[in-house]
């Protein structure tokens, strides 16, 4: 197969291969794996980790570019239909593709007689594996996922900052950032799966959380104009759907006997994404200091996210 001459490649075994590829078929490996034994460990039904394995690779893949082909702007308007099957050119949205693995996992459970619960809980603990390849990945195309210029003499930090040879200015590496991010989101889902008090599904609801509230955050740091249209950047909304949805989740069964609580996280939700859209306009239309800006949204999005998971708890003690 002829390789795109302006992609990244990597000689694997005296064969070109496209790096971007590689990283996330690795990671999407390593998911595999980590799914097996958490369907092991979890006592599913047997041939559950495969059929979820192959159902989330082809669901997670054409979701993935479903989004991407309905959200992408650059040329002013949708992706001609046609060309939404040359899978070489354009692109794919993360985001589309957890939405698909998401899928996978409800369709496994209802072909499988097993609870949705379980195996959304599994694809949250496995995604951040895939998450973390692909972020990394994103370092081999040149100008991806890259923050506002931060200046000439903003210090070079190690793995975080990239700089421009030409110019000297500095960029903070956002795909870095994510895949750290992504790091420690599975070491901590790692030491909750050994926990014996836990509700089946706050594993995914968690991760909707998280993922939502650091989505819309890193979101905004990038600057490359990715699924893009005037000030509105798509995955950001998504991301912040994300939010909403996993705070929602985590307060259904406080609306009763913790109504005070779940009222107080909606609340939250909606000061958070005024907030959001606030820095939003803020950031390239006044002088503010970026700093500040994002750690006011960094606190906005800390309140409904802490007061998710204290709903979370008060529901477990409950029970």
């Amino acid at each position: 197969m002829k390789l795109l001459d302006e992609a990244v490649r990597i000689d694997l075994f005296g064969t070109d291969v496209y790096a971007f590829g590689l990283y996330c078929a690795i990671g999407a490996a390593f998911a595999l794996i980590a799914c097996g034994v958490i369907c092991r460990m979890w006592n599913m039904k047997k041939g559950t980790a495969p059929l979820f394995g192959c159902l989330s690779l082809i669901l997670g893949a054409v979701c993935g570019r479903l989004v991407f082909c309905l959200m992408d702007m650059e040329l002013g308007g949708l992706i001609p239909l046609p060309a939404w099957f040359r899978i070489e050119i354009g692109g794919w949205s993360l985001f589309g593709v957890m939405g698909g693995v998401f899928f996978a996992a409800w369709l496994t459970a209802k072909l499988t007689g097993q609870k949705p619960l379980a195996l959304l809980d599994t694809a949250a603990c496995v995604l951040p594996l895939f998450i973390t390849a692909e972020r990394l990945a994103e370092a081999r195309i040149e100008g991806f996922n890259i923050s506002r210029s931060l200046g000439e003499d903003f210090p070079d930090i190690p793995f975080l900052t990239v700089r421009d040879e030409v110019y000297g200015v500095r960029f903070l590496a956002t795909y870095h950032l994510a895949a750290v991010l992504a790091v420690i989101l599975f070491l901590g889902f790692l030491l909750l799966i050994l926990r014996d008090r836990r509700r089946t599904g706050d594993l995914w609801i968690l991760f909707l959380m998280l993922a939502g509230a650091g989505g819309i955050l890193l979101e905004s740091l990038r600057y490359d104009h990715f699924l893009e249209f005037s000030f509105v950047r798509f995955q950001q909304v998504l991301a912040a759907m994300m939010l909403v949805w996993g705070v929602l989740l985590a307060g259904k069964g406080c609306r009763r006997t913790q109504h005070r609580w779940f009222t107080g996280a909606v609340i939250a939700l909606i000061v958070a994404v005024g907030v959001g859209i606030g820095v939003e306009f803020a950031l390239d239309r006044t002088r503010f200091s970026h700093v500040i800006l994002y750690i006011l949204m960094i606190a906005a999005l800390a309140v409904p996210v802490a007061m998710g998971i204290r709903m979370m708890k008060k529901r477990e003690g409950n029970e």
